[in-house]
């Protein structure tokens, strides 16, 4: 009899404690569904995003080697400047154009501020 009653007070912890056990896991149940779920959505954002860039990529290309072969034509005609003329014209019209004007009261007018320092 006495190993009757210790029968039931060990059943009856143990169904707490599988109670409790089966409650924890409840618990974490969503969790992992939700992380499977996040992960099924990052895996899909990332497939949309390589398809869709390859899509742009695609549909631009035509457009972008016909703005290199419209832009080679005209850069062949001397009708726009490659970038190092362009570079070299920008260059000479700065030694030309002042860099700072001063009033010359002598001269009543604007004069380079770096020709008057350079004959003082």
């Amino acid at each position: 009899m006495p190993f009757f009653t210790l029968t039931l007070v060990f059943g009856a912890i143990g169904d707490a404690v599988g109670r409790v056990w089966d409650g924890f896991v409840k618990l974490f149940t969503p969790v992992d569904s939700s992380r499977q779920a996040l992960e099924k959505c990052t895996s899909a954002g990332e497939t949309f995003g390589r398809v869709l860039g390859a899509a742009l990529t695609v549909l631009l290309w035509p457009l972008q080697k016909l703005m290199e072969g419209i832009g080679w034509v005209l850069e062949k005609l001397d009708l726009i400047l490659s970038g190092l003329e362009a570079a070299r014209v920008k260059a000479e019209s700065l030694k030309k154009d002042p860099v700072m004007w001063e009033w010359d009261p002598q001269q009543k007018n604007g004069a380079k501020g770096l020709e008057l320092v350079a004959q003082t």
